[in-house]
């Protein structure tokens, strides 16, 4: 309530990496000319004893060091740290200003964020839990020792050490669902300023959300389970399939339709894409159990 947390792309995909010691690329994956390599024009990249900088025009857009257990990224006046357990899963992440004054920490269990802390000066002003309550993962804000959580519907607190239940409707955010003759219902929410609208089926799934800028709808098999997903916006579509409710393959397209990418899990928990340009495939990349260090890279 009045936090603002901050977030990453999940994917943080730069395929300028060794297609071949005797040239460089960019960041597309696209060959330099000799002239580009040598005058430091357009995206370069330079490895070197576990660092890996990445070069635009000349100058560092980011610094990445691999560790034992992790590794961290350094990009304009942030660093980023990124701490992994012995499965290959996120347990840690660091946030930290160049100057120091400011750290972000986040602690992951079981892929889930469980708890987050803000500094500053090495002081902590901001610390926040989640935990599963009834309803599901919801966030925990501890104040002078007293733990209040909520979630979008209501309040939970500890009194006398029971999880008493207080339901919460602020006015402004007060949502009226519409109902459909075949049992299903639609209501407006607020993410971040944004006006989304969900709508549901009789079964009380949800099949679509949609905002002036984007739009998901979702399909599931018969028995329940979540089958497909697309998602539609200025950047193109992403299609999302999923076998007995576990993710299965992510398409990615242009806004005129053209394949761009295919990415699928290993049995291992990595992860494969290939990827596309002009609709023919010329590249695969295998990607860690994050899905955002790149294990190999080769050209088709």
């Amino acid at each position: 309530m009045g936090k603002h947390l901050f977030s990453l792309p999940f994917f943080l995909l730069f395929p300028a990496l060794l297609f071949g010691s005797v040239w460089n690329s960019n960041a597309l994956g696209q060959k330099l000319s000799i002239k580009e390599a040598q005058d430091g024009t357009g995206w370069e990249r330079v490895d070197s004893e576990g660092v890996s900088t990445l070069y635009y025009n000349g100058d560092v857009e980011k610094i990445r060091t691999e560790y034992p257990d992790g590794y961290e990224e350094k990009s304009g006046d942030e660093s980023v740290r990124y701490f992994f357990g012995e499965e290959g899963e996120l347990i840690r992440k660091i946030i930290k200003s160049v100057s120091g004054i400011e750290e972000y920490n986040y602690f992951y269990s079981g892929s889930l964020l469980s708890s987050f802390s803000r500094s500053v000066d090495s002081i902590v002003v901001e610390n926040t839990e989640y935990i599963r309550t009834p309803d599901g993962v919801v966030l925990a804000l501890i104040k002078n020792g007293n733990p209040m959580y909520f979630s979008t519907s209501a309040i939970y607190e500890m009194v006398d050490g029971s999880l008493e239940t207080f339901t919460m409707e602020e006015e402004e955010e007060k949502r009226e669902k519409v109902w459909n003759d075949d049992g299903g219902y639609s209501e407006n929410k607020k993410e971040d300023g944004v006006l989304f609208t969900y709508t549901y089926d009789g079964n009380g799934r949800l099949v679509e959300k949609k905002s002036e800028l984007s739009l998901i709808t979702y399909s599931y098999s018969e028995d329940g389970s979540l089958k497909e997903t697309q998602e539609e916006n200025s950047e193109g579509k992403i299609k999302t399939e999923y076998i007995n409710g576990k993710l299965s393959a992510i398409y990615s397209y242009t806004t005129s339709l053209v394949l761009k990418s295919i990415r699928k899990p290993l049995s291992d928990g990595t992860y494969e894409e290939t990827r596309y340009i002009d609709g023919v495939p010329r590249y695969i990349f295998h990607f860690d159990r994050d899905g955002e260090r790149i294990l190999e890279a080769r050209g088709l």
